[in-house]
């Protein structure tokens, strides 16, 4: 019971403080993201996605992040979320959650927090902006709006 009740919960959350972004318009895109710097698998129960297979892409931007700093403008980050499940661990991709680097000021009409705009792409092409992004999780995150440092790789 106090499963589904956390779930439900979660789904409302996740449906909250959420609107469609015309991806056509943004500055900072995703487009050919497969093609960028990949970091795969990472792991485990973290913050806002949970214990989850999740495969991270980079973009030239974000991948010359030394850690000093911001992240440059124009970064972008997609991460896909998978269940962990099987021998590998990757199970159903559930969303894509998507960063961007973007300027406030140069943006007013754009819901950037922190300097980034969080979106999420479930199943399908629609876009959609999360507050609950920066408010539940990257509002604390060590790396300015990041979590992980992965410019070793």
């Amino acid at each position: 019971m106090i499963k589904t009740v956390t779930i439900i919960c979660s789904l409302f959350l996740l449906s909250s403080c959420a609107e469609d972004i015309d991806p056509s318009q943004l500055s900072v895109t995703i487009d050919g993201y497969q093609s960028w710097n990949k970091v795969e698998p990472l792991l485990g129960k973290v913050p806002g996605h949970g214990d989850t297979y999740r495969v991270m892409f980079r973009n030239e931007l974000a991948q010359s992040y030394t850690g000093a700093g911001q992240y440059p403008l124009g970064s972008a980050i997609v991460k896909e979320i998978y269940d962990l499940e099987g021998a590998d661990g990757r199970g159903a991709l559930n969303y894509k959650a998507v960063m961007r680097r973007m300027d406030a000021e140069a943006n007013p009409d754009l819901p950037i927090m922190g300097g980034w705009l969080y979106t999420q792409i479930d199943n399908g092409t629609e876009e959609f902006q999360r507050d609950l992004c920066w408010d539940s999780c990257h509002v604390r995150a060590p790396y300015v709006g990041a979590f992980f440092d992965h410019s070793y790789q």
